[in-house]
């Protein structure tokens, strides 16, 4: 069943049904209409979907972006409650809440969903204004704004983020199993080094098993930094303090070279 104007809806005389206390001074009548006619323009091109309801919700006016958002005409609309029309059944509450902020007096901003006239659920921010004449609100204004671009874009950023996050755990387990895989064989390298230093060598051959020695050591501990590299991203790292010395270090390097 669609919505249906309320018997206490108010009505609104076009200007010319009004009754002025007395006539004015043509200068100022124009004045008059051409503000009248500034706003009234200004409301109905906004880029924004604008509404203005009364203190019940019931709709009084509406611009041309809010039926070109919405679907619905501004003749559809005229006395009926929007919230009964554009709510979605899980944000009933919302709207309950959203008015009485407004009723207490407080501007109300939301990023929320709205039904369509063809029921589609469209995303939206919503700024929701109390409208009052000497300090008695008499109504609400508000603005809805179509946020389905950014919702996209921050959906996309959310997905790519995501993949990030699973190409870099990949890599890490990658690092950690390849630094593994390289360190058993490495292992028993080193061990045949070491037994083949304790044989019998002439100067020249134990020459040759020093610089093999000091090349794997340098290597194993390559593998061990990029485990470490894989402690870091994970967060697992711990630093500790190891004295060292700079002569054994370019020792080691010039035996590699």
């Amino acid at each position: 069943m669609g919505p249906h104007r309320t018997a206490d809806t108010p009505v609104i005389a076009p200007p010319q049904e009004r009754h002025a206390p007395g006539p004015l001074p043509p200068d100022i009548m124009s004045q008059a209409e051409v503000a009248l006619s500034f706003y009234e323009q200004t409301f109905m091109n906004a880029p924004e979907g604008f509404l203005i309801v009364d203190h019940a919700g019931n709709v009084l006016r509406a611009n041309a972006e809010f039926s070109r958002m919405f679907g619905w005409s501004a003749a559809d609309l005229a006395g009926i409650d929007h919230g009964k029309m554009m709510l979605p059944d899980a944000l009933e509450s919302e709207v309950h809440r959203i008015r009485e902020m407004v009723a207490a007096g407080e501007r109300v901003f939301e990023e929320t969903e709205r039904k369509t006239r063809d029921g589609r659920l469209l995303p939206v921010s919503v700024l929701v204004n109390p409208i009052r004449i000497e300090g008695v609100k008499v109504g609400t204004h508000i603005i809805y704004r179509d946020i389905t671009a950014q919702k996209q874009a921050e959906h996309e950023i959310l997905r790519m983020k995501e993949l990030a996050e699973s190409a870099n755990v990949a890599k890490s387990q990658f690092l950690a199993n390849m630094s593994h895989e390289i360190r058993t064989p490495m292992n028993a390298i080193m061990g045949m080094a070491d037994l083949l230093w304790k044989t019998d060598l002439t100067d020249e051959q134990s020459e040759f098993v020093r610089i093999f020695r000091s090349a794997g050591t340098a290597l194993l501990e390559i593998i061990n930094d990029i485990l470490d590299l894989s402690k870091i991203e994970s967060g697992e790292i711990e630093i500790e303090s190891v004295p060292f010395s700079p002569d054994g270090i370019l020792t080691k390097l010039a035996d590699v070279f």
